[in-house]
């Protein structure tokens, strides 16, 4: 019985060194997914992680490229109108490595048929931010791709830095915010995209006018294009380029027209927009929301005009098919996302009551204070339309209007308890009163203030669906 007791010990000194290294490992992993850098196009939500999120051999088309692809290349248009399942494999500032290697990492999950590149990344040979390069050298899982990006394409003082990952982690500790501790679920059906609404006159490219004028690509340039062909044969896809719009100098557009040489002498498809931008008819003082990204309005003249070139492949129509459920969803948030832009910048209180009365999945805090009757604005009859009776309005306060019902919730009375409403697991809408309309703490929803202070009227409209207010209106 002795001679077992030293045994006895050493299994369970084995025992206690496994559990400790496994607590040790569960300890990392969990404090490696908070610190670790979320690329936060898609709000906190990554094309890389949204490509995890996709079944395989779901995806027809891929775009690739960087923020001025993912304006202007919107996969739920293509959806909508063909049914095509096309997914924005984009990143912002996606260089010619990561456009590779990204794409690389998609093959091993997606059979796409068509791959279109954005050349953006051909004009520039180092990133403008930081931000940039996190985004296309930390976002794709660790694994024998990701090792080669960054050996290919950086100094080999920062390998260790973005092959092993943890001593970037260690610079976060001030930036994590609520989303590095909960996963923010609704845009796990994005397909990669971020669609803007806003509007901005650019000037028009002058220097896309007449012949090509191509430049003389160095080296690595003209190796990409030829990796990017090779591939393309390998795993049987049509490979299309296209300079999407942007404020191209003449040394951009040289480069571009170099690559027009290229894929002429290839046989590779090539829209230059820029030197398309008539015949797909851009509005130079609507369609962009800057000199380097199209907007929401610029990006349908693009689809319009691809939808018509890429009909040739033969691309299926899913839709209908429940395995294609996100790209109904995808369409669904962009229209809500269109939709919410109309609130927000609609001009007159009866257009956004009617936009409030017609919106679903939102709830919306009315709140009246002050001399609101005495202003030259008639408040009650857009009101009305909500189905707010006048003598509701006279008596001022706090309403919800929430499933096509007006419910008043508080009066606006000095040292009353304040109305409290759960939203959700994460947010609790606070509506109280501290004096009239100048007051940001009268509408609150945990610490954050959505109160439109200095306003008679002011107008908050929160939706369900994404757990965040997404338009404040004051009048």
């Amino acid at each position: 019985m002795e001679n077992k007791k030293p045994y006895i010990i050493r299994i369970k000194r084995a025992c206690a060194v496994v559990g400790f290294a496994l607590l040790v490992l569960l300890i990392v992993s969990v404090t490696y997914n908070v610190l670790k850098w979320k690329d936060t196009n898609g709000v906190y939500l990554s094309s890389v992680e949204m490509l995890k999120n996709t079944d395989d051999d779901l995806i027809d088309v891929v775009f690739m490229g960087s923020s001025h692809a993912y304006h202007g290349l919107i996969p739920a248009y293509y959806w909508e109108d063909e049914g095509w399942s096309c997914f924005d494999m984009t990143i912002s500032g996606q260089d010619k490595g990561s456009t590779y290697y990204h794409l690389k990492n998609l093959l091993k999950s997606q059979s796409p048929k068509v791959v279109c590149v954005d050349l953006y990344g051909m004009t520039f040979e180092r990133h403008a931010v930081e931000g940039n390069v996190y985004r296309n050298y930390l976002s794709m899982p660790t694994s024998d791709l990701s090792v080669k990006l960054v050996k290919e394409n950086m100094e080999k003082s920062e390998w260790k830095d973005f092959i092993v990952r943890f001593p970037i982690i260690h610079t976060r500790y001030k930036e994590l915010e609520k989303y590095d501790f909960y996963s923010y679920e609704p845009n796990k059906y994005l397909r990669g995209e971020r669609v803007g609404w806003e509007v901005s006159a650019v000037a028009e490219p002058e220097c896309s006018d007449g012949p090509l004028c191509p430049s003389e690509l160095p080296e690595d340039k003209v190796k990409w294009l030829d990796d990017m062909f090779e591939l393309s044969k390998q795993e049987d896809f049509e490979l299309i380029y296209v300079a999407l719009p942007f404020d191209a100098t003449a040394e951009d557009q040289g480069k571009i027209d170099a690559v027009a040489e290229y894929c002429s002498e290839k046989d590779i498809a090539f829209y230059d927009f820029n030197r398309l931008r008539k015949e797909a008819g851009f509005d130079y003082d609507r369609d962009f929301i800057d000199g380097g990204h199209l907007n929401g309005y610029g990006a349908k003249k693009v689809e319009k005009y691809l939808r018509e070139r890429l009909a040739e492949y033969n691309l299926t129509d899913h839709r209908g098919d429940g395995r294609f459920y996100q790209w109904d969803l995808d369409l669904e948030y962009v229209n809500r996302h269109r939709y919410q832009n109309n609130m927000a910048t609609v001009g007159d209180l009866s257009g956004l009551c009617s936009l409030i009365k017609g919106g679903e999945d939102y709830l919306t805090v009315i709140s009246l204070e002050g001399d609101y009757e005495e202003q030259e604005m008639e408040f009650y009859e857009p009101l009305s339309i909500l189905g707010m009776t006048y003598e509701e309005y006279e008596k001022g306060g706090k309403w919800i209007f929430e499933d096509d019902g007006l419910i008043r919730v508080y009066d606006n009375e000095m040292g009353k308890e304040p109305f409290y409403r759960e939203l959700g697991d994460m947010n609790t809408l606070q509506i109280s009163y501290s004096g009239d309309y100048v007051h940001p703490e009268n509408v609150m929803i945990n610490d954050t203030s959505f109160y439109f202070a200095g306003g008679y009227l002011s107008i908050s409209i929160y939706d369900k669906n994404l757990g965040e207010i997404v338009t404040l209106r004051g009048f």
